[in-house]
């Protein structure tokens, strides 16, 4: 009678435990998140800036970046998902240099895009011929789309909050000669012009210059005209390595 009293004690345990584990795997538990990892065709440099400032790509020779401008190089921040030491707060005084080479030159089509926060006046990506920059005195952002210095293009559009993320992004299409800006994923001007925007000129790449500051995090270089539905893949992005 013992025996049988423990064999059923037993069993009822087993079932217990067997049922909890059954219903702790039920749909009642929150789903993790999908990963969505950035656009990789075209990609030439990418600076999630994960603790430093190298070039997570993959792609080729790494484009690592350096730190320039006194008395301090650019400082480790947080990054818009929380992340410590996952962004980079640069001040007026200094920037991220990508020193020039073949890579990172412009020989026709292009996208550059950065995740930023803004506080002062400056280019977010400057390459010499083209830019994206931010005028705090109307707070657009602008992009500049250069063949030399007279033949250029101008794409702008006011943004509202400067001072909490956003994610800008430019492209060319050298074939089809249309530039474009987005913002927040979204296509908010472009411009039909006629440009000849290959550069096969030694330029050192900027992030940060000409008196900038704010937070600048996951800059991504490609050699491709990103089509609208990379781009908006590359503003739901969510790992910065």
């Amino acid at each position: 009678m013992r025996f049988n009293l423990l064999s059923k004690g037993l069993l009822a345990l087993i079932f217990v435990s067997v049922f909890s584990i059954f219903t702790s795997c039920d749909g009642d538990e929150p789903a993790e998140p999908a990963v969505k990892d950035i656009p990789r065709d075209g990609l030439v440099a990418f600076y999630p800036f994960n603790g430093n400032a190298n070039d997570e790509s993959g792609v080729g020779d790494s484009a690592n970046a350096i730190f320039s401008g006194t008395p301090n190089p650019a400082v480790l921040t947080t990054d818009r998902f929380g992340n410590p030491n996952s962004a980079y707060q640069i001040e007026q005084d200094n920037s991220i240099e990508v020193l020039d080479s073949e890579k990172i030159r412009v020989l026709g089509d292009f996208a550059f895009s950065a995740w930023v926060k803004l506080s002062t006046s400056g280019y977010i990506i400057d390459t010499s011929r083209h830019y994206l920059e931010f005028d705090q005195s109307t707070n657009e952002i602008i992009v500049r789309i250069s063949e030399d210095a007279t033949n250029s293009i101008y794409l702008k559009k006011v943004i509202a909050n400067p001072g909490e993320w956003h994610f800008i992004c430019a492209t060319w299409d050298e074939t089809n000669q249309i530039g474009k800006l987005y913002i927040d994923g979204q296509l908010e001007a472009q411009e039909n012009p006629s440009l000849n925007v290959i550069n096969t000129t030694g330029d050192a790449m900027y992030f940060g210059d000409y008196n900038f500051s704010g937070i600048i995090d996951d800059i991504a270089i490609y050699n491709e005209a990103l089509t609208s539905p990379e781009v908006e893949s590359l503003f739901q992005q969510n790992i910065t390595k």
